[in-house]
This record gives C-alpha cells, sequence and structure tokens, in this order.
C-alpha cells in the first residue's frame, strides 16, 4: 500500500467525543483541538452532543465542528457510520470508555483506510460488570489500530487483562495549559462570599475538591472522614454538580458539617478556587489521571488522594508534600485530615512534563507512526 505524504498533503483527522461538557477527557479533547499543528493536520471536531458544551467556545476557527446532535451514543451510530463513509478520515481518535466501545465494535464495517484509535479514560476494569461487558470490551478495544493510555498502570491492564498487544499501546500523560490556569487562577472569585464567611479567614484549614457529584469520586467518603477526624478548622469546597447532590447535602446535614462543608456547583474558573486552597483532596474510588490533579500541582497546591487505580499513585509518590492515604476509605482519608498541616507550595516539574506544548506533540507523532503502519 501507498505510503501516505504526510509532507504535502495534510491528514484529515477526527476528534470524536460525546460531549464537550466540563470533564477531564473532555478538557483534553479541548486541548486537542486547540493546540495540534494545524499545518500538518485538517482537524475536525465530531461531538455526539453540543449541548450544554462548556469548551465549545475555546475551540478555534480552523476546527469544523460537527454536532450530531444525538442524544446517546447509540443513537449517533447509524449518523457515524455515514459520516465516516463519505468523508473518508485518515485517522479517527475517540475518548471514553462507552463510545469507544461502540466504535470497536463497528469498526469492521468502517472504511478499512481509516486508522481508529482509542484514548481510555479509565480503568476499565472497575466499570465492567459481568463477563459479556468484559468479552465487548476486549472484543472492541482489540480491533482498534493504536489504544493510547493515560498511565503504565492503565497499559499494564490493557496487556494483561485484555490481552492487547503491547505494540498497539502508548502512554500519553494528559495535558495541562499551565500558562492558561495561572491566568485563571489570578482572577477574583466569583461567587457570593457572604455565603461562605470563613473562606478568607485566618485559622481555617482550606480544602478544595472538584469533580462530578457520583459514586466514583467519592465525596461521601470524603464527607464521613471529615466527620471521623473532629478536626472543626478544616472547611471543604466541593465544585462540582452531579446527581449525587441532595443526597451528600443531606449526609453533611445528618453529620452536622453544614459550616464546614460547601457545595459550590458548577464553576466556570475553579482555578480561582484551588490556587487559594491549602491543598486539593481526590477522595475517588477509582480514575484515569485526574487533569485537576496534574493542574492543582500546577498551581504548586499539594494534594491529598486515595489511592485510586488510574494514574494517581503513579504521579504523587515522588512528590514531597503530597499524600497518599493507606487505602479507599473514609477512615484513611480521615487519618490524612488529623494529620495534615497547611505548609508551603510545593515545587514540582509538572510544568514541564505535562505542557501542552510537550504532551501534544506525542500525540502528532504517534499519529502519524499510526498513519504510516
Amino acid at each position: 500500500m501507498k505510503k501516505p505524504d504526510l509532507y504535502h498533503n495534510k491528514i484529515k483527522l477526527f476528534l470524536l467525543i460525546p460531549s464537550l461538557k466540563a470533564g477531564g477527557a473532555e478538557r483534553v479533547m479541548s486541548y486537542l483541538a486547540k493546540y495540534i499543528n494545524g499545518e500538518k493536520f485538517d482537524v475536525h471536531l465530531v461531538i455526539i452532543n453540543a449541548q450544554d458544551a462548556v469548551f465549545l467556545e475555546e475551540i478555534p476557527n480552523h476546527v469544523n465542528i460537527i454536532n450530531l446532535g444525538a442524544k446517546r451514543v447509540r443513537f449517533a451510530l447509524f449518523k457515524l457510520i455515514q459520516l465516516f463513509w463519505q468523508e473518508k478520515p485518515d485517522i479517527v481518535l475517540s475518548m471514553l470508555s462507552h463510545l469507544n466501545l461502540a466504535i470497536g465494535i463497528i469498526r469492521p464495517i468502517l472504511p478499512s483506510k481509516t486508522k481508529f484509535i482509542a484514548r481510555g479514560t479509565i480503568m476499565l476494569t472497575k466499570i465492567i460488570h459481568n463477563k459479556f461487558e468484559f468479552f465487548l470490551y476486549r472484543l472492541s478495544h482489540r480491533s482498534f489500530n493504536h489504544v493510547i493510555c493515560q498511565s503504565e498502570e492503565m497499559k499494564s491492564e490493557f496487556i494483561h487483562k485484555f490481552h492487547i498487544p503491547p505494540q498497539k499501546l502508548t502512554v500519553i500523560y494528559n495535558p495541562i495549559d499551565y500558562d492558561r490556569i495561572m491566568c485563571l487562577s489570578r482572577q477574583q472569585i466569583s461567587y457570593d462570599l457572604d455565603s461562605i464567611p470563613h473562606f478568607f479567614e485566618e485559622g481555617y484549614i482550606r480544602l478544595v475538591s472538584v469533580g462530578r457529584l457520583e459514586f466514583q469520586k467519592g465525596f461521601d467518603l470524603l464527607i464521613r472522614a471529615l466527620s471521623l477526624s473532629k478536626r472543626k478548622d478544616i472547611l471543604i469546597f466541593i465544585i462540582g454538580n452531579g446527581s449525587l447532590l441532595s443526597n451528600l447535602k443531606t449526609l453533611t446535614q445528618e453529620l452536622g458539617l453544614e459550616k464546614q462543608i460547601y457545595f459550590l456547583g458548577f464553576q466556570k474558573n475553579p482555578y480561582a478556587w484551588m490556587s487559594k486552597a491549602d491543598a486539593f483532596v481526590l477522595s475517588s474510588r477509582f480514575e484515569g489521571l485526574p487533569n485537576v490533579v496534574l493542574e492543582s500541582l500546577a498551581l504548586g497546591v499539594p494534594v491529598i488522594s486515595t489511592p485510586s487505580p488510574g494514574g494517581v499513585v503513579e504521579i504523587l509518590r515522588d512528590i514531597n508534600g503530597c499524600v497518599i492515604t493507606r487505602d479507599i476509605s473514609a477512615e484513611s482519608i480521615a487519618e490524612a485530615l488529623q494529620a495534615f498541616k497547611p505548609g508551603k507550595k510545593i515545587a514540582s516539574e509538572l510544568i514541564n512534563r505535562f505542557s501542552v506544548y510537550r504532551i501534544i506533540p506525542e500525540y502528532e507523532q504517534l499519529m502519524e507512526k499510526v498513519l504510516c503502519s
């Protein structure tokens, strides 16, 4: 087969994602669309449903946005099949496990010359419920030309649990846009500060946590941990929305923590909060590689985290000032809270290690390699 001329013709790239709502994968996708070399790649951003997209305004004008307008991935499959055959992209890069599953299953009826790359976003064994689902995920991921892993732990899972050949796997860490984060972190907090009277008062320890209010994120563990710690000088500010908001508020009230735990909802600029925190807390039961952890470290804010499967331990274990709890439980988080003392901002080399200017070229090099394979 004739090799594509990578230097005279642009590579037609489809970036495929279910939505651009607030989330780690959505943030990474927005960075890819924004920073991939437009002189090499003809970038098309394909969104299953662009409703309530918070990152859409950050997508540059040269990127062609295609909104399929489907409520769910399964309702978009026929449109995707049509789109791929009409446009015949050189590469399709998809994100999020349920979308990768669907693309992998329909791969045999898609254009054979198109290269398909899946980016893993979570440890799959934590979301698979039965042997049939396991079989489907294994079958679908083996049909991709390549799989991008967020961490070495994720790569190991694909090799040993799903039997994906190592040569089809590449670890690329999540990118962070340091300049953007620092700029936003200097902005004033846009919130009714009267409702959080102690945020700027001395004598209190301010902890911030960001994420969807769902079981995976373990906010119930964090709330119970604060109660177990018996510390009255700790304030926790939780940024994010989700289906468990009412339950978590009820739990907070039952434990008498209404004056210590504050639910701030979705915040367009979480960095203004994170930069003023004494520490960032990740209470997740399982993860991929959370962007908010990398962003907190870039801001110099230490992280208290559960050893959630994914990539958190891989990143935090060698950084002074960060704490990894003994296990994933309210009791072990409480131990970390009891022992925590605010200190200096942490020093880290993450600014360079995870910079968009380093990570995005890794994506470009991998895609060129896969295209020529």
